[in-house]
């Protein structure tokens, strides 16, 4: 996996040639998703729905829900909301950053409750997007997570999107920090 990252980081920063780019970048879409989570000391699988949504041509917010079945028996649930800020650079390349909260939850699942213990942080990043051809975009995040309390990690994402349509695309990224490492992979819808 890190071999993977390391490509699609270095393809985007060499700015190789793109060949009829698909179009302005949209930051309204659905994602729905199936993760692989690695908290810490103990690893599960789940799923993920997210969604961003323009408030401005350049001010977007953003909402991602989690939920994982952990090797350890527990359950974990995590949330994020952020609002973001883009300014596309040129036909090919955005910069975004992003202020979230969010909060991860781990305990015992019954029914539609989940008990236990829970993480608040708050979260800083930037990212860049890049069309690397017609139907492929890469990208790539750096930030800063804070968990209550007093926990901060660094924390840096590499991602991927083929378009099937221009509203439809494949979707794979790897996220990681030294708290938790996530690696997704599904299906974006676009509005």
């Amino acid at each position: 996996m890190t071999r993977i990252a390391t490509v699609l980081g270095l393809l985007a920063v060499l700015g190789l040639p793109a060949p009829g780019m698909a179009g302005d970048f949209s930051y309204r879409w659905g994602q729905v998703t199936y993760d692989l989570a690695d908290i810490e000391t103990d690893d599960g699988d789940g799923f993920g729905f997210s969604g961003s949504f323009e408030v401005t041509p350049d001010i977007f917010v953003q909402g991602a829900y989690r939920f994982w079945d952990m090797d350890s028996g527990l359950d974990a649930d995590a949330w994020e909301v952020s609002v973001g800020y883009r300014r596309g650079l040129d036909s090919r390349t955005d910069v975004y950053g992003t202020f979230g909260l969010g909060s991860v939850q781990f305990g015992l699942r019954i029914g539609p409750f989940l008990l236990g213990t829970d993480v608040d942080y708050w979260a800083l990043r930037g990212g860049v997007r890049y069309w690397l051809q017609e139907k492929v975009e890469v990208g790539g995040t750096a930030g800063i997570v804070a968990y209550d309390p007093g926990d901060t990690e660094f924390e840096l994402g590499v991602n991927g999107q083929y378009y099937f349509t221009p509203r439809l695309s494949g979707f794979a990224s790897y996220t990681v920090n030294d708290a938790v490492s996530v690696l997704s992979a599904g299906a974006r819808f676009y509005f």
